[in-house]
């Protein structure tokens, strides 16, 4: 088929969370020669007129959406798939509206409190009946941007300051900071419905007592930081685990059925210190580069990327076809 591989224009001044895309786009461009697709690539803006000139133009047999964010936003995000959608042209991952629903973190959370999903507390603003500690968080964005140690705050008159170096042009939220473990659950469409794969926990390896365990936009993305160096990620666990596992993969289809997802996606939990868990954050379409996390649990299932791939695009192809 002809596939038409879209992201967001990247430049000279993106930042790594943007820029890696490209990665993105050249595995999955090889991968699909590899299954014998025949690929385009096209960089996308907030110029979509120009997007479906080219979708006319090209008439894909599906496009292949890593688009994170526009003009440095990822409020931007569902944009390419309501255009896709209003044109009727099959594409990977979820849909306009499940993109827009998980990349709201509050509407995110109104769902998951609407479907009995235990989420941490949040407020828009100072609110004093906030637990602490907390952190802040932009509401928008994905990848970790702007979140580090630097945003968890443990008290009041911290939390005023902080809300005041927020970088202007964002919303941000504050939300109860859960003490305890982090785990990333990643699913993707089968023929026969989601499977979620193994499980993966973050380790936050000697990090000092008064150092916030948070995978922060350091531990991410900057490969020479303390953060990056010592957050690593394990699949194995011991038999006391096992009904902890047990929830978090009933929770993570829970999640996606209630946010339609489709193709791919992970959920972000803490486990507090009482072993129970509580919701992040929804990921739509998270990164797939080969050091993700994501590519990560698909390779601790047995999976290659070119199988990945391939039922990414399984999944997309009867939605609309």
């Amino acid at each position: 088929m002809r596939a038409l591989i879209l992201h967001q224009e990247i430049d000279k001044a993106s930042a790594a969370d943007d820029a890696d895309v490209l990665i993105q786009t050249d595995q999955v461009a090889a991968a699909l020669r590899q299954l014998g697709h025949a690929v385009e690539i096209f960089p996308v803006t907030l110029n979509l007129t120009a997007l479906k000139t080219i979708l006319e133009e090209q008439k894909p047999d599906f496009c292949f959406n890593l688009v994170e964010s526009l003009d440095g936003s990822g409020q931007y995000l569902h944009f390419v798939p309501a255009l896709l959608e209003r044109l009727q042209i099959p594409f990977t991952g979820s849909g306009a509206q499940a993109l827009y629903l998980s990349t709201d973190k509050i509407l995110s959370k109104e769902r998951l409190q609407g479907i009995g999903v235990a989420t941490p507390a949040w407020a828009l603003g100072i609110d004093p009946s906030l637990p602490m500690p907390c952190i802040i968080k932009p509401i928008n964005e994905d990848a970790s941007v702007d979140i580090d140690e630097e945003m968890v705050v443990f008290s009041q008159p911290e939390l005023v300051a902080r809300m005041q170096k927020t970088r202007a042009g964002r919303r941000y939220f504050c939300e109860q900071f859960i003490t305890g473990r982090e785990f990333n659950i990643s699913i993707i469409a089968k023929a026969h419905g989601p499977q979620v794969l193994p499980p993966a926990e973050m380790l936050f390896l000697d990090y000092p007592p008064d150092k916030p365990q948070i995978v922060g936009y350091r531990a991410k993305w900057q490969n020479d930081s303390f953060e990056f160096k010592h957050t690593v990620r394990r699949f194995d666990y011991p038999p006391e685990d096992d009904n902890l596992l047990q929830q978090l993969t009933e929770i993570s289809l829970e999640c996606w059925s209630a946010f339609q997802l489709h193709g791919y996606a992970r959920v972000d939990f803490r486990v507090d210190q009482k072993g129970r868990p509580w919701v992040l954050e929804i990921n739509a379409n998270p990164c797939i580069s080969p050091d993700s996390g994501f590519i990560a649990a698909t390779s601790r299932a047995g999976l290659s990327f070119e199988h990945v791939i391939q039922q990414i695009v399984a999944d997309a192809i009867p939605r609309i076809l």
